[in-house]
């Protein structure tokens, strides 16, 4: 069985005696069986009898704000904030008149003990240049140490850390001397891994994640066009082969996915799109045929050959919208299914029906790990 992620290949052989082969980033690494993870999993499975999969959902984001009052500064006159729905930090009336660093302490907004050994990287989004930015406290059996995001340069926004199980990381906020900010949202996100990835909302509540599979990815990645700015939006292309849009579009802006791309008659899934055509993100097949479906099957009644583009039209805004490429199914039975989360994040029944499945959630920043 092979599992794709993006253009990641990982074949996993069912027995601890057969050894896998495992392919990142094109390199082969040679060992057993191993876990594979990602926002949307593509598995390709050829044996004529259905296997079952290990599955979990976990969130990608491990940080979850807390409310400790109004004030993150003292004395109150030093500013206000407030949680948002989406765990961002909304700050109004900032103003540090001293010549010294003013903390939020003493109650930090946010901590987090490390559950297993490896590294982390944290983000910050919409540091405000050098006059707010995030400190990081990490306490460890040899003591504390602080790792400052923000302070330096706009550019600084992340920070790669190797910690230890049971490292405590506490978050703080810093005010330079001579602040003034009328209002700010910050977006902090820590997260496994060296590389920064988009924000999302961590998930407290893992049972509210729905896991789908369904037939063939029918978009193979990479796609036509990478990651870019166009006409005021910008594409992101994810290393599962996810997609992030945001902006406002100043002209229609265009994404091309693939070109001459044959599909059969059927159904075709696709999580992300607008619902309207001047609203979000539509699909367009050669300017002939327009899709804004959001979460709906797309019906291909006479099978189509052609070119396939995502577009935002003009003065049309999309906010990180996350779109998951379609996938194709023929058997009207096996369109969708549909898997409860447990809330401890693992996943019963989950099977692979076709020889091509695709597995992914109905929430964004919710990472599923599938190990054969």
């Amino acid at each position: 069985m092979a599992i794709y992620v993006g253009e990641n290949k990982a074949i996993l052989l069912k027995g601890d005696r057969n050894v896998a082969e495992l392919y990142k980033g094109g390199t082969k690494i040679f060992g057993y069986s191993d876990t594979v993870s990602g926002e949307m999993l593509n598995i390709n499975d050829a044996h004529p009898v259905e296997h079952k999969i290990k599955c979990s959902v976990r969130s990608k984001n491990l940080l979850q704000p807390k409310d400790v009052g109004a004030y993150i500064f003292n004395p109150s006159t030093d500013g206000t904030y407030d949680i948002l729905d989406d765990g961002g930090i909304y700050i109004q009336s900032l103003s540090n008149t001293g010549t010294t660093v003013k903390n939020a302490d003493p109650t930090p907004y946010c901590s987090y003990t490390i559950t297993e050994s490896d590294t982390y990287t944290v983000s910050v989004t919409g540091l405000i240049g050098k006059e707010l930015y995030v400190v990081v406290c990490i306490k460890n059996d040899s003591g504390l140490t602080y790792r400052y995001i923000g302070n330096t340069s706009l550019s600084v926004s992340t920070c790669s850390l190797t910690l230890t199980e049971g490292n405590v990381l506490t978050f703080y906020l810093q005010a330079a001397a001579g602040a003034e900010i009328e209002e700010a949202i910050m977006y902090v996100q820590l997260e496994r891994g060296t590389t920064a990835t988009y924000y999302t909302p961590c998930i407290s509540d893992l049972s509210t994640v729905k896991v789908k599979t369904g037939g063939k990815n029918i978009f193979s990645y990479p796609y036509i066009q990478g990651t870019g700015t166009k006409h005021g939006i910008t594409w992101t292309v994810n290393s599962d082969g996810t997609i992030i849009a945001n902006g406002t579009a100043t002209a229609l802006s265009s994404f091309h996915l693939r070109t001459g791309i044959s599909l059969q008659a059927g159904k075709m899934f696709v999580q992300g799109l607008g619902d309207s055509y001047n609203k979000g993100i539509v699909m367009c097949f050669d300017n002939i045929s327009y899709i804004h479906a959001d979460d709906k099957i797309i019906n291909i009644h006479d099978g189509y050959t052609g070119n396939i583009y995502l577009f935002v039209n003009n003065g049309a805004t999309v906010d990180n919208v996350l779109i998951k490429p379609p996938f194709a199914c023929y058997n009207d039975d096996d369109i969708i299914k549909e898997y409860e989360v447990n809330s401890d994040g693992t996943v019963n029944g989950v099977t692979n029906p076709h020889p091509d499945t695709t597995l992914f959630t109905d929430t964004n920043g919710a990472l599923i790990d599938c190990k054969y």
